[in-house]
Order: structure tokens, then C-alpha cells, then sequence
């Protein structure tokens, strides 16, 4: 079969970032297990390429990770990102946590129990509404990946909801994709963002749209897939490809809705270079994306419950798009007896295969 490269390039206005969520500092940070050389430090250096690994040779659950913040700080949500090297080994899958009000304080408040399922996808754990003043945090990992605990990086922010502000006077819908009838110059916007956005919109709303706002289902959890088929092989987490593309450094606003207890995040993976890939959470309402490793974006939205998870929407503010291309086989809700084999180049999946199943792919790259 004769390949087809599919590459759409779109020049837009470019995105200017001058706000996001507030990082907050962390002074230590103690685990009950280590590994010699991927000690607990390296969970709150801010690199990802650097991971806190449990013992290799003696990891008893639970393992406890337990930060202190630089001073007590008011805190939104905190942020666990899973080891980003490909290997799965300490990925949480049970975990509690919980704060304290001070740094010397060892009364810890519970937050929550989750349950990631080893997933390699970033996550946020938010705290209750209004968010709260902490001075530790402890998150306790009651089983892991292979029996293992690890992590790249655990983060806490603060909301910060200025560039919210900023965007939502000009459209009518929380997803900022439709423009409120009386706008129709950008002359009078004084935010690079909003004004960016509603020239694109303006221009050529239906170009714009096309990759940047998509729809998405949930898939079956990989492991869970290689059970029932019964094999030793790991399938790859890259199914719904968006068409954006980002590069190291180069920052994005995600507008998020539908989004309910499964959690759903980005995955960032470059197919020419073969190289590490990358994971950021998301939430309902808007998302600061930067991107640490250059690729094509994917959402990453994987649960056993697949077939009763509601589909999320997404609007990939002022993105660049690379587009994609995809075989799809049709299937009992598509089934084309005249096409065994067809494109699908939207960004919308819905008509295309069973989620429940792994399908061939191709995204396109540089």
C-alpha cells in the first residue's frame, strides 16, 4: 500500500503567555525508601529527566514521600508527574494524601485516596474548594507498578485566574471557541491572548477550529487490554492525536470541559527522534501547557470504565497545528463494506473504531 504523508501547516497569530498558575516552593523533602542515586531529592528539582525511586532491592508498602514547603503557602492543587524514561517500574497506583497547616506541624489533614492505576500520565490532586494554607504535604503510596514507588517530579500550585479573566468577556461558550455576536473587531483588546484569539476566529472560524478544538473519548486502560488478550506485549498510550505540536519551551492554553473522576491529561512524543516523552495533567476550566519535550500532542485519557466515560472537550487556544493522518477500520457503528480502509483526519474520533481496541497509526511528524 502506497503511503500517504498528510502535513498541514496553519500560520496563526502566536500566543503570549504572561500568566499562569503559581508555582509554590519546596524547602526538603524525606521518603521512607530509596535507591542510592534516585534519592528523594530528585522528586522537587525540577527536572524531569531525574527520578525518586524506591529501593530496588527492599521496597515495603506503604512508602511515604513527604514535602516541606520554603514557608506556609496557600495551595490550590498539587501536581505527581510519573517517571517519563518509557519504564513503568513505582508508577502510583494507590495513594493517599494529605497537609498540614505548618512546617513544623505533624497533624496531617486528609485530602484524598486515589486509585492511577500506573499510569504514565501526570496528575492533580486538588485540594477542597477555596483551596488551603500548607506547610507539608505527605503522599503515601500504597502499591506501585511492579512493586516499585517512584516519580519525576511532585508540585504544588496556586490558582491564578487572570488570564481567565482576560479571555472570557469576548465569547459565550467556557470553552472560548464562540465569539458573543457584538464582537467583531479585536481593535478595542488590550491582552495578546484574547486579541490573538478573536482575529483567528474572525479571519476563518472553521480553519481555526479544525485540530485545535476537539472532542475525545476514553480508552481502555493499556494493561488491562494486554490481560484480556492475553499477551506479554505493552500497547503504546498514543491514541487520540490532537494535529498540535509543540517544541521545548514553547507554551499553550488548554480550555478543558467534560472532565469527570477519570483523570485525562497530554502526552508529548516525538516519532522521528524516538525520543522521551512527556505528560501534563488537566482540569476543567483553562490549563497552562509548557512543553519540556518537542512532539506531537496526544490526549491521554485511559480507564477500565472506557465505555461510561463521559468524552471531554478541548480547545488548544492560538496552538501551532501539524495535523495528522490515521487509518481507521470500520467497525459495527461504521461499517463500510466499500471501504475496508479509510482516513480519518479530523480531530473529532466520534463514528471511528471501538475504543476497546488498538488501532494502526501514523501522526505526522517534521
Amino acid at each position: 500500500m502506497k503511503k500517504i504523508l498528510l502535513l498541514l501547516v496553519c500560520l496563526i497569530a502566536t500566543v503570549s503567555l504572561s500568566a499562569q498558575d503559581k508555582k509554590v516552593a519546596f524547602k526538603s523533602a524525606t521518603a521512607s525508601s530509596y535507591q542510592s542515586g534516585e534519592e528523594v531529592s530528585k522528586a522537587i528539582d525540577g527536572k524531569p529527566g531525574t527520578i525518586w525511586h524506591s529501593s530496588w532491592y527492599s521496597t515495603s508498602f506503604p512508602v511515604t514521600l513527604t514535602v516541606t514547603l520554603s514557608e506556609e503557602s496557600h495551595i490550590d492543587y498539587l501536581r505527581y508527574t510519573p517517571r517519563q524514561d518509557g519504564n513503568v517500574n513505582g508508577n502510583w497506583e494507590n495513594v493517599t494524601v494529605e497537609y498540614t497547616a505548618t512546617t513544623s506541624d505533624n497533624n496531617f489533614t486528609f485530602i484524598g485516596d486515589y486509585n492511577l492505576g500506573g499510569s504514565g500520565a501526570a496528575y492533580d490532586f486538588y485540594l477542597p474548594e477555596g483551596g488551603a494554607t500548607c506547610g507539608k504535604i505527605r503522599f503515601t503510596i500504597k502499591s506501585g507498578t511492579n512493586g516499585f514507588a517512584s516519580a519525576s517530579e511532585v508540585e504544588a500550585f496556586a490558582f491564578d485566574n487572570s488570564k481567565r479573566d482576560a479571555l472570557a468577556p469576548y465569547f459565550s461558550d467556557d470553552l472560548f471557541t464562540q465569539l458573543k455576536p457584538e464582537v467583531t473587531s479585536s481593535d478595542s483588546i488590550e491582552d495578546a491572548d484574547a486579541k490573538a484569539l478573536v482575529d483567528n476566529l474572525l479571519a476563518d472560524a472553521e480553519a481555526y477550529k479544525k485540530f485545535r478544538v476537539g472532542e475525545y473519548e476514553a480508552y481502555l486502560t493499556t494493561s488491562t487490554l494486554r490481560n484480556r488478550l492475553k499477551t506479554s506485549s505493552q500497547y503504546n498510550n498514543y491514541e487520540n492525536p490532537t494535529g498540535v505540536y509543540l517544541k521545548p519551551g514553547q507554551s499553550c492554553i488548554v480550555m478543558a470541559s467534560g472532565i469527570g473522576t477519570y483523570p485525562v491529561g497530554l502526552t508529548i512524543k516525538n516519532w522521528v527522534k524516538n525520543e522521551n516523552s512527556s505528560s501534563y495533567s488537566l482540569r476543567n476550566g483553562l490549563n497552562y501547557i509548557t512543553a519540556t519535550t518537542e512532539g506531537n500532542v496526544f490526549v491521554h485519557y485511559y480507564t477500565d470504565d472506557y465505555e461510561i466515560a463521559p468524552n471531554v472537550k478541548l480547545h488548544f487556544i492560538n496552538a501551532p497545528v501539524q495535523g495528522y493522518c490515521r487509518f481507521a477500520k470500520p467497525h459495527r457503528r461504521s461499517a463500510r463494506p466499500d471501504r475496508p480502509w479509510s482516513w480519518d483526519t479530523s480531530p473529532n474520533r466520534s463514528g471511528t473504531a471501538d475504543p476497546g481496541a488498538r488501532r494502526p497509526g501514523c501522526p505526522c511528524g517534521p
